[in-house]
């Protein structure tokens, strides 16, 4: 989608504020933006992870204090108890029914650590699903940026919403786009749009285009750019004299250059699979090298 082109008129208006906003970000499934709160979630998991810490440094004193007593007290039917609480869970689980001071601490601390450990874990987990999502893309954080501007749906607290772009995620998962469908959305993305999902007039500067059509184009072009280059080189390799080797090597290297840029600009390929599909590329052009030409 885009924002730099005249929308289409619809006669249904939507209330300002939440209403209108949550219908624009439900007219497309790539506008499904919002905040990380990345600061916010990082201190919330500081402050349990803290607390834990307090609860572990707590817990290995009153354990120290109990090994001292068992090592180095007089009582020993309070040794053997404090020996039995460390060993057996019913025996600790009774002393501090039995309000024993130091058991009963123990048990306190126990079961807070349970259930701080449980909040410190599930925002452990869920902020690294958080964080596994990507940002939105130039093109839909432009178009989401420029509606928010443009409409201003949230007052107070609520219009610093893009204060810090940064911190922004998107639901929704864009497949791996190449450079080439890159470009056809971002200056002919206008010329396939579709008519059918017409906006309301105050969304000005909005227009949809499906990504079939695109995928559709890029086919198109794939096929054309692979077909001019291989073709294109076996004729021009057929019309230049056999005797002529230099100016057909040279033929070679300018197709395979092409053909190299091509597939490194156009497409999102790897290094190897550049080196790879360059390579074999040449080996075909190589076999027409000292094919005789035309009588």
């Amino acid at each position: 989608m885009s924002t730099d082109i005249e929308a289409e008129k619809r006669s249904n208006k939507y209330l300002e504020g939440f209403a209108e906003f949550s219908h624009y970000i439900g007219s497309d499934e790539t506008l499904s933006v919002y905040r990380r709160f990345g600061t916010l979630a990082a201190r919330n998991i500081l402050y349990l992870q803290a607390e834990l810490q307090f609860l572990e440094d707590e817990l290995k004193r009153l354990d120290e204090q109990d090994r001292k007593d068992i090592s180095k007290g007089s009582n020993m039917v309070e040794k053997n108890a404090i020996d039995a609480a460390a060993r057996m869970w019913e025996a600790f689980s009774d002393q501090s029914d039995r309000g024993n001071e130091r058991q009963s601490k123990k048990m306190r601390i126990i079961l807070r650590i349970r259930e701080v450990m449980r909040m410190y874990e599930k925002a452990i987990l869920r902020r690294s699903q958080v964080q596994a999502l990507n940002s939105p893309s130039t093109k839909t954080l432009l178009a989401f940026t420029n509606w928010f501007r443009s409409r201003v749906p949230f007052r107070a607290s609520s219009f610093t919403l893009l204060d810090d772009e940064k911190d922004l995620m998107s639901l929704y998962t864009e497949e791996n786009s190449d450079r080439l469908s890159t470009f056809i959305q971002q200056y002919f993305g206008y010329a396939l749009r579709s008519r059918k999902d017409p906006v309301p007039e105050s969304w000005q500067g909005m227009y949809y285009f499906p990504q079939t059509r695109v995928a559709r184009l890029v086919a198109v072009l794939s096929v054309l750019i692979s077909v001019l280059l291989l073709f294109g080189a076996i004729l021009l390799l057929y019309f230049i004299p056999a005797q002529n080797m230099g100016r057909r090597l040279i033929a070679i290297g300018f197709f395979t250059t092409g053909f190299a840029l091509s597939v490194g600009v156009l497409t999102n390929a790897k290094r190897v699979e550049i080196f790879a599909a360059t390579a074999a590329y040449t080996a075909v052009l190589v076999v027409f090298l000292a094919a005789p030409t035309p009588d």
